[in-house]
């Protein structure tokens, strides 16, 4: 089954697509989801298609792979199921391969990265959950309870705190930083905000949480870098073009927007970041780690509303 905007996404998997992967790595895919700029909302003209696809290996040893689809422009990220990790347990032994929240010293300044895969991996399902592009062969309606009760509701809040506090570090300080960075770090935090209200898979589109969490101070700015994010042509100004290599050895243009760093959005951001770290630390000493809801309407009415 597959439930997506077709006047949103105009290239994306579809059956045939499936059928195809299954066939060369002799896989069962059970579930995926597009993320990133597109979900978002954040795209620029020339944004291409990020889609995760999670599989089941059965008598083969893959484990991970990117997938390069001959008849189409674009990469799919797959991950096996038994290798994604949805302990609580094992998560927090995992957690030390990276400055967490869990390690990180109020006062220190830690430059990370969020390419571990062994946490990274246990929150591709929270971002599948929140797209707007879902294809499932009947695994995600069968065990969507499962799967969110498995999910770490403190390990999904430390993955995004960690992905802001890489953005504000290493993107947000240079002197001229990328609109979706800056972009991609409000999302990061209004999803903290979210999940610490009400515990709910969030709605990730920006004009929702722009509405939601942007502090007045901020609205002209933040809409600014929306607007020139998703403007951007080879002959805007500030924007960079970038090439960027595909997993089959081939070139895409791509281009990134970039405006001057906003130091006072900076100090905000440090600021919400330790009050929210602060809130996790408290979780995380009472040892409550709540459960995360299906939630939003819009998964609940484009999904599973949907094939019911």
């Amino acid at each position: 089954m597959l439930i997506y905007d077709n006047r949103k996404y105009s290239i994306c998997v579809d059956e045939e697509f499936i059928a195809r992967v299954e066939k060369k790595l002799n896989v069962q895919c059970l579930f995926g989801g597009a993320h990133s700029t597109m979900v978002y909302e954040i795209a620029t003209p020339m944004s291409d298609l990020d889609f995760y696809l999670i599989f089941d290996r059965g008598n083969t040893d893959l484990k991970e792979y990117v997938f390069s689809d001959c008849e189409t422009n674009f990469d799919v990220n797959m991950i096996e199921i038994n290798h994604i990790n949805f302990s609580n347990k094992q998560y927090y032994k995992t957690i030390c391969k990276y400055p967490s929240i869990f390690m990180r010293d109020s006062q220190a300044s830690i430059p990370f990265s969020n390419k571990h895969r062994a946490d990274y991996t246990s929150q591709l399902i929270f971002e599948i959950l929140y797209s707007d592009y879902i294809w499932d062969s009947g695994y995600l309606k069968k065990n969507i309870d499962t799967l969110l009760s498995q999910l770490s509701f403190l390990g999904v809040l430390d993955y995004y705190y960690s992905r802001v506090y890489g953005h504000l570090t290493n993107n947000l300080s240079n002197n001229f930083v990328g609109a979706r960075n800056i972009l991609m770090a409000f999302l990061g935090y209004s999803c903290m905000k979210w999940l610490l209200l009400y515990q709910t898979i969030p709605v990730m589109k920006f004009q929702v949480m722009y509405e939601l969490f942007c502090p007045n101070q901020f609205r002209t700015f933040l809409f600014y870098a929306y607007q020139k994010q998703i403007g951007a042509s080879f002959d805007c100004d500030n924007v960079v073009n970038v090439d960027v290599l595909h997993g089959k050895g081939t070139f895409s243009k791509k281009v990134k927007v970039m405006l001057e760093r906003n130091d006072n959005f900076n100090s905000w951001l440090a600021d919400e970041l330790r009050v929210i770290a602060d809130e996790m630390g408290r979780l995380h000493e009472r040892n409550q780690d709540n459960k995360i809801n299906i939630g939003h309407a819009a998964f609940c009415a484009t999904y599973l509303g949907a094939i019911k």
